[in-house]
Formats: C-alpha cells, sequence, structure tokens
C-alpha cells in the first residue's frame, strides 16, 4: 500500500505546473530615469530605457521615475502619471558577469572611463534576465506593455524582449 502512494505522489508532482517566476528583489523600489547623456542609444526606438535608483521617485522631476513592487509598476513625473499591472513574468536567463558592461553610463563629457568599467564590474553581478508582460492604466486608458528586465551597477534596464525588436 504505501509503494501505491509514492507512485501516487510522484504522478501528482510530474503534472504539477512550475511556480510563477518572480521578480529579483533588487528589482524594487523607486527609480529615476537617466540623462540623455549616461546611455545616449536608449533614446532610439526599440533600445533599452535605463533608470538609476533613488530614495523615492518623487524626487526624480522632469527625468521621470519608475516605482517596481511586487505586483507591478507605476511611472511617476512630478507625481504619479500611470499604473501597471504585472500579467506575466517569465524567466530568460541567469545574469552573466559580461552583462556588468550594459550598466555602466557615459559621464558628463559623454566618455565611458576605464575607471567606471572596472568599478561597475567590481560590485555585486547583474541580476538574472526576466521578460515582463503588464496591463498599465492612466488617464482612462489602458494599454499593454512587455520587457526584458534586469538590474546592475544601481541602475534598471528595460528592454524590448527579443520577439518585439525590429529585425
Amino acid at each position: 500500500m504505501p509503494l501505491i502512494c509514492v507512485v501516487i505522489f510522484i504522478a501528482v508532482m510530474a503534472v504539477r505546473p512550475a511556480p510563477a517566476a518572480e521578480l529579483s528583489r533588487k528589482m524594487f523600489g523607486s527609480w529615476c530615469g537617466q540623462w540623455g547623456y549616461q546611455f545616449p542609444y536608449s533614446d532610439v526606438d526599440d533600445e533599452p530605457m535605463y533608470w538609476w535608483r533613488i530614495e523615492d521617485v518623487e524626487g526624480c522631476g522632469n527625468r521621470g521615475g519608475v516605482r517596481v513592487r511586487k505586483r507591478g509598476y507605476d511611472y511617476y513625473r512630478f507625481g504619479p502619471q500611470g499604473s501597471c499591472k504585472l500579467t506575466a513574468i517569465k524567466f530568460r536567463r541567469h545574469g552573466k558577469a559580461s552583462d556588468a558592461d550594459l550598466f555602466v553610463p557615459a559621464n558628463g563629457q559623454g566618455e565611458i572611463t576605464e575607471e567606471a568599467k572596472v568599478e561597475a564590474k567590481a560590485g555585486q553581478p547583474p541580476s538574472d534576465v526576466y521578460t515582463i508582460r503588464a496591463t498599465c492604466k492612466a488617464r482612462g486608458k489602458t494599454w499593454n506593455e512587455s520587457y526584458d528586465i534586469q538590474t546592475g551597477n544601481n541602475w534598471l534596464k528595460l528592454s524590448p524582449p527579443p520577439a518585439s525588436r525590429h529585425e
């Protein structure tokens, strides 16, 4: 009789769906939009958007900001501008040491220094990458968003997932 129970338990566990992915806690909190010179290519369509960590998103002012929560995120620019509820979180891949190069901003002269590269690689390694989908609402309008999300060097990077990029 006990052997039958073990077989049934194993069969039930085999058909049970995998647990839903959750964002890394490193992603939670307030983030301000970058200055244009820091990641200049990110102003182009289909390129990543970068946000730097800040204590309170209300301090982002004209650059705007985002507050990431466990179940969604909110956009701010001189106050709340929109709210997004996560509808899907999918693990894409583990973070790699080479990802650290993606989180090195340019200085005020538009240059990425060797010191900045070394500092970024000396800190905590970049997080894993997740693909998120969300339904957003603001001022009576609703839309959907989808991003790959990753953190590193006190920056949050949101990029269009590969399937949505123009080839």
